[in-house]
């Protein structure tokens, strides 16, 4: 059977995931928006979500949003929303209809910014995939990653890491070719398939 690591073309770090964190601020939401794969915490898009789940249906996803807080707040302030924030959270002792004519405008002010406030942020899933332990005679490239596998018995599941046995000990993602070939037909960005 043929197996393939999964590898992160453009050269784009992010905060490492950490345990009880789901939003981390970055400025790199543009180069965000070309990735379906960022190696350095197994992050995969809405897009590669979808597809993973079809071959590992009761894997656990983590939640991971990117925000550009600076910029998302300039937006706000410029738009005034900042304001309507204020008259809704002072709605104390309003009677029905002023409280409805102020969540009309709060409402209506943040639908003309959506669009806007939406490049302000990614949203991205770590992947916690089962490991594996391969054979003894595994090959592990200098960068840390598996460049030749041999399987020392069924893996856990069509996407599973493997961990170097040296420092840095880093992981590998490696998919089984079905699950590469749905990958190929779909055209993920800034994600390569390494033959092992």
């Amino acid at each position: 059977m043929d197996y393939f690591v999964l590898g992160q073309i453009a050269n784009v770090q992010v905060s490492k995931p950490e345990d009880g964190v789901v939003l981390y601020k970055t400025d790199k939401i543009p180069e965000l928006a070309n990735l379906d794969y960022i190696q350095n915490g197994f992050l995969v898009s809405d897009r590669l979500k979808l597809l993973f789940e079809l071959y590992m249906p009761y894997n656990k996803w983590i939640l991971n949003a990117y925000l550009d807080l600076d910029k998302s707040q300039d937006i706000l302030k410029q738009a005034g929303y900042d304001a309507e924030v204020a008259a809704v959270a002072n709605m104390k002792g309003l009677n029905e209809k002023d409280r409805q004519i102020k969540l009309d405008k709060f409402e209506a002010k943040y639908d003309q910014i959506r669009s806007e406030l939406k490049e302000t942020q990614s949203v991205f899933w770590r992947l916690d995939a089962a490991e594996y332990i391969p054979a003894e005679n595994t090959v592990f490239g200098s960068n840390g990653f598996v460049s030749a596998l041999c399987l020392s018995g069924e893996p856990p599941a069509p996407v599973f890491k493997i961990r170097a046995p040296e420092p840095p000990r880093l992981y590998s993602v490696v998919v089984h070719l079905s699950v590469a070939e749905s990958m190929m037909r779909r055209k993920y960005l800034g994600v390569n398939l390494i033959r092992v």
